[in-house]
C-alpha cells in the first residue's frame, strides 16, 4: 500500500533574473504523519559555482521547516512567502511506500535530488 506525500526541493539561487540555482536540500511532507528537511552540510559544490556562503540561510529554512505542523497548507504557505536567495520548489505529489519510514523516503530523495 501506498500514501501520498509531497517533496520540495531547497535551492539556492544568488540571482533569481538568471534562474541559476543549486540543489542543497529536500523537504518531504506526508500529510498529518511527517514533515522534514535535510539539509546539504557541504557547501563546496555551491562555493564552487556561485562563491557564497549559505549556512545561515539553509538552516534557517530546515529550523523554520521544523516548527510547521505536517500539512500541505501550510508548506504551500510557506513556499510561497520565501523572497531571498534560498528557493523551494513547488510541491510534487509522490508515492510513499508502506515499510518505509518517511525519514527512509528523505534519505533517498536527498540522495536522488541533491548529492
Amino acid at each position: 500500500m501506498k500514501r501520498l506525500g509531497y517533496y520540495s526541493i531547497v535551492q539556492y539561487c544568488p540571482d533569481r533574473s538568471r534562474m541559476e540555482c543549486a540543489n542543497i536540500g529536500v523537504i518531504l511532507l506526508v500529510p498529518d504523519e511527517f514533515i522534514g528537511c535535510k539539509i546539504n552540510e557541504d557547501n563546496s559544490r555551491v562555493e564552487h559555482f556561485f562563491g557564497d556562503h549559505v549556512d545561515a540561510a539553509k538552516y534557517a529554512v530546515a529550523n523554520r521547516i521544523s516548527m510547521l505542523g505536517p500539512s500541505k497548507e501550510d508548506l504551500q504557505h510557506y513556499i510561497e512567502t520565501r523572497a531571498n536567495q534560498i528557493v523551494l520548489t513547488q510541491l510534487r505529489g509522490m508515492c510513499v511506500m508502506d515499510g518505509e519510514s518517511p525519514e527512509e523516503t528523505i534519505e533517498s530523495l536527498f540522495v536522488q535530488l541533491v548529492e
